[in-house]
């Protein structure tokens, strides 16, 4: 039986994916990823993120266009590999059961 604390093989590819990550968003500057953050995972508007900002929404469309232009370079395309329990729709973690039904 594992212990609470040691790590799965699903727990050391969500890692390993999350660095992965991490990597590409460094290639970015301060206000790019800030941007992208306040959109894509605070889920903020493009209105709500311009106020943070302090700049136009406008601004804020033309921020996260570049941000998205670095990261999608062919140089990049693939860097991540497949996300983690998402691959084949094959079920990657048995605590999870709308996986299965992939």
């Amino acid at each position: 039986m594992r212990s609470f604390y040691e790590s799965s093989p699903a727990d050391d590819e969500i890692q390993d994916f999350g660095r992965r990550a991490w990597e590409l968003v460094s290639l970015l500057n301060p206000r790019q990823a800030y941007a992208l953050s306040l959109l894509h995972i605070h889920g903020l508007t493009l209105r709500e993120a311009a106020v943070v900002l302090e700049v136009s929404p406008e601004r804020v469309r033309q921020i996260e266009r570049e941000a998205l232009r670095k990261l999608r370079r062919k140089d990049l395309v693939g860097a991540l590999g497949d996300p983690p329990f998402q691959r084949r729709g094959i079920a990657r973690h048995p605590g999870f059961a709308w996986e299965s039904e992939l």
